[in-house]
């Protein structure tokens, strides 16, 4: 008695090669007895393979491995057949340089790389806007606290020669622009002069 078995069907493992090239190996098991197996290219001839392995499992079918080296520059599509010689029947796989050199895998990958790449960016660029508002209302309190400040020093500086006008007689203009400035009037004896301290107010 005859027996054979029809192997599962053949599956392509690609990595880069040496240089300009890429190395591409058809796999398949269950096979028995030993099958054939041959790479052609789209005119159905035979390619030869760089390599081939076939060997026993435990179970006593073949598992067979064939490697061919493809130029990277190719756009041509290449197909592993794997047949068994006795039931005359084959089982192929077709991939393309195309798929070879840019896997869809790959693609998913590249575009969801860019998806996150351009949401860090986003993510970056509101988080210095929202730095930037913080600073600028922060700096806007900031200037009208010293605002107030200096309002305030100022309605109080107003209010002692307030007082000084109404104890000497006297009229004082006041610029409120550091180092202060004092022009001093004298009701009486039409006599003006300037002080100037840039520390603090003194009376002549």
């Amino acid at each position: 008695m005859l027996v054979t078995v029809s192997g599962m069907a053949p599956h392509i493992h690609i990595e880069p090669g040496n240089n300009r090239d890429i190395k591409m190996t058809c796999i398949s098991t269950g096979w028995f007895p030993e099958p054939e197996i041959q790479w052609k290219d789209p005119q159905g001839l035979h390619l030869a393979p760089a390599s081939e392995t076939k060997r026993i499992e435990e179970n006593g079918l073949f598992h067979v491995e064939s490697s061919i080296t493809m130029d990277r520059s190719s756009r041509t599509e290449v197909s592993c057949v794997i047949r068994n010689l006795i039931l005359n029947v084959e089982k192929v796989v077709l991939v393309s340089m195309a798929d070879a050199l840019f896997p869809k895998d790959s693609l998913w990958a590249m575009w969801l790389t860019l998806v996150l790449f351009l949401l860090a960016v986003g993510t970056t660029i509101c988080l210095l806007l929202v730095c930037a508002r913080k600073s600028k209302g922060k700096l806007q309190e900031e200037h009208d606290l010293l605002t107030e400040q200096k309002e305030e020093e100022n309605g109080k500086l107003q209010e002692k020669y307030a007082k000084l006008e109404e104890e000497n007689g006297t009229s004082y203009l006041v610029f409120n622009i550091p180092p202060l400035m004092f022009f001093h009037f004298n009701k009486t004896t039409k006599y003006r002069h300037c002080i100037y301290d840039p520390n603090a107010f003194r009376s002549r």
